[in-house]
């Protein structure tokens, strides 16, 4: 039997969404970010066939300011989460502790507790339906 004492609940929210899409995952706390983007897709099927990169929230700011800053803002908010990292290394042992101790949950008003994670989706270049190229003749990034 595993203990769900290793299990943490991070909050995240998705560029160009509402504050009442932020959403809450639960992920052991010896996952890598890849296996966070794994999680991210099971708990938003929505996301399952999309590219994007994760960012942890490295500044104070309640939901609904940091909503409006990372919606109007083309620079992307926070530090980059590469995936073969535990995405430990981005919070605090103080951090870690408290989420364990003290889990988000929702609030008299309905909000969530604070933001941990940032969700940017990658853009995708669309195809020009009228050009002649063919996809092997495309630049490849």
């Amino acid at each position: 039997m595993t203990s769900t004492t290793s299990n943490i609940c991070l909050i995240c929210f998705v560029r160009g969404e509402t504050e009442k899409d932020i959403f809450p995952v639960v992920i052991d706390n010896n996952s890598t970010v890849k296996n966070l983007g794994v999680e991210i897709r099971k708990v938003r099927q929505d996301l399952s066939q999309k590219n994007f990169d994760l960012y942890v929230r490295k500044f104070k700011q309640p939901n609904h300011g940091l909503v409006n800053t990372v919606n109007t803002t083309e620079k992307k908010q926070g530090e980059l989460m590469e995936p073969p990292n535990k995405f430990t290394y981005y919070f605090s042992v103080e951090d870690i502790k408290g989420l364990k101790k003290n889990p988000p949950y929702l609030q008299y008003d309905g909000e969530i507790g604070p933001i941990h994670v940032i969700v940017y989706l990658q853009e995708v270049l669309e195809k020009d339906p009228d050009s002649s190229k063919s996809e092997s003749e495309l630049p490849r990034t």
